[in-house]
């Protein structure tokens, strides 16, 4: 794994190194069996374990940091900080969006207004929403809209899948969930949320 950017650590082809390494050997001395030495060597000594690595979000204490487009989002009880990426973190993904504290939604607030007409089913809809962002799934929540067609149900759910982009969402229906084999489970590591259009059980 290497750090991109400042922002995450992705896995990487030790081929994709191959110029670094024949880059700092002298030329004289460059050959393929050096070249493989120093990356063998710096592998050992610089890869962080996939267990060390974290999603798009940890825990820092009592904040709770996530990884969005344009730095780390540290939130507390007090309020929301903004510092840049630290490599230090060990994030694995990231949230597509960026954060910015006077951005509006007004074309999305509308159509949840009008797809959802009880503002206590609106709150509820930004709390499930607010849960994708823990770093544990303590509340194990599961949200079910319903409705005919066309109400918006899809489009909402859209919007959120846009905002946290396609690294972070699943989209596993409850057979293969609840598959007792358990072979699609492990694909939801890493996942923010698991959205899908239609609630099918078998």
């Amino acid at each position: 794994m290497r750090v991109t950017g400042g922002d995450c650590w992705r896995e990487t082809a030790k081929a994709e190194l191959r110029p670094i390494a024949q880059s700092i050997i002298p030329a004289n001395w460059r050959t393929a069996r050096r070249e493989h030495a120093v990356l063998d060597h710096l592998e050992g000594r610089l890869q962080r374990p996939r267990e060390a690595l974290a999603s798009f979000h940890r825990r820092d204490g009592d904040a709770v940091l996530l990884n969005v487009s344009n730095g780390t989002l540290r939130v507390t009880a007090n309020g929301v900080e903004l510092p840049p990426h630290d490599s230090a973190h060990l994030f694995a993904t990231q949230i597509a969006a960026s954060y910015d504290p006077a951005a509006e939604a007004p074309i999305f607030e509308r159509i949840v207004s009008e797809a959802i007409e009880d503002p206590a089913d609106s709150d509820l809809l930004i709390l499930c929403t607010a849960n994708f962002l823990l770093p544990d799934a303590r509340f194990e929540t599961c949200l079910v809209c319903h409705g005919d067609a066309g109400t918006g149900k899809s489009t909402i759910g859209e919007g959120i899948v846009s905002a946290l982009g396609p690294d972070l969402v699943r989209q596993l229906g409850m057979s293969q969930i609840c598959d007792p084999k358990g072979y699609h489970v492990p694909k939801l590591q890493g996942a923010a949320v698991n959205i899908g259009t239609e609630l099918r059980w078998r």
